[in-house]
């Protein structure tokens, strides 16, 4: 062999090689876990963020998100004769996540409850990722509870002290497709990278929309403004007819231990309202103890977990006033 044609094979190695890869990289990332077409979100001057209608696959599972940034499908404005609607109000929790199925979300799960059990009804789906009091106000200033009879917010201890702060968009909330032709790829290195490169690199760097406080001790003033958001919400919506209940979902460890610092304040001010709030923690310890897993991670939960809450909030609809 020439040295010409040495040089020339190495060169085709030294690029066939990698691109080789990146190909069967791209392939798998795509085929296996729906990489490449991430659900995508937008800045709001009112809701501060909101993900952009459209039908999504990840990790295996379908994401719909309707035109008014709800999980679920399209809804017309005003039920049908005889239909009853009930609003659930919350956030990541409620929404599922990407790791959540459009079939085995909270209200999915309550949705075929209701109508096995013979009730002509809908369950309408109002959440977001991190969303806390005020982003859901502003979700019912703006779209109204579209024929609603009742209303079950979802809150955890963090949502005292979750305020509409207006950051720029994180990894987490891609704002823009991946560009083509290894979307894949770019979708792992841009969104997925700064999550898992400190376990290499060290810190973490999410960029200018990081909190500027510990979410779970949250400071005074901005704890005061998301009890007041949720109080304004509770009045909005006794105001348009409907009656309300609350359920509290707690975090893994707070079925072990102590609650967090904002439970107390969104218990004590629900009192204040007149709103009847369920806790969920002991339906959750109770599936533990039958050897279910109802957490995915510190908070979110499995189908497992989601039927449990689904449950508590067909309680909590049947006692709202």
């Amino acid at each position: 062999m020439t040295r010409r044609r040495m040089i020339l094979t190495a060169a085709s190695l030294a690029i066939g090689l990698p691109l080789l890869g990146a190909v069967i990289a791209e392939a798998v990332l795509r085929l296996r876990l729906g990489l490449g077409d991430p659900p995508l979100f937008r800045t709001d001057p009112e809701l501060e963020y909101v993900m952009l209608p459209g039908r999504y696959r990840r990790f295996g599972n379908t994401i719909s998100i309707n035109a008014m940034h709800m999980r679920g499908p399209e809804v017309a404005p005003s039920p049908a004769p005889g239909e009853q609607r009930l609003l659930i109000i919350g956030d990541s929790v409620i929404h599922g996540g990407n790791q959540t199925d459009d079939t085995q979300t909270v209200s999915a799960l309550l949705q075929r409850g209701l109508t096995q059990a013979g009730a002509p009804a809908t369950v309408l789906n109002v959440s977001c990722n991190s969303w806390g009091p005020g982003n859901q106000l502003a979700w019912v200033q703006r779209f109204g509870t579209l024929g609603a009879g009742r209303a079950v917010l979802v809150l955890n201890s963090w949502d005292y002290g979750d305020i509409r702060l207006h950051l720029p968009l994180s990894p987490e909330t891609p704002a823009t497709a991946p560009v083509p032709p290894f979307r894949a790829l770019h979708e792992v290195l841009r969104n997925y990278g700064p999550r898992y490169a400190p376990a290499i690199f060290g810190k973490p760097w999410w960029g200018p929309g990081t909190l500027p406080f510990d979410e779970a001790n949250p400071p005074e003033t901005a704890g005061r403004q998301s009890l007041d958001e949720l109080r304004q919400l509770v009045t909005l919506l006794r105001e348009r007819g409907l009656v309300v209940a609350a359920v509290l979902h707690p975090f893994d460890r707070e079925l072990a231990g102590p609650p967090e610092t904002g439970r107390p304040h969104l218990e004590r001010t629900l009192a204040e309202l007149n709103v009847p709030t369920f806790k969920a923690d002991d339906d959750l310890r109770a599936a533990i103890a039958a050897g279910q897993t109802p957490y995915r991670d510190a908070i979110h939960l499995t189908p497992q977990g989601n039927a449990v809450i689904a449950q508590v909030i067909a309680r909590a609809a049947h006692a709202a006033r």
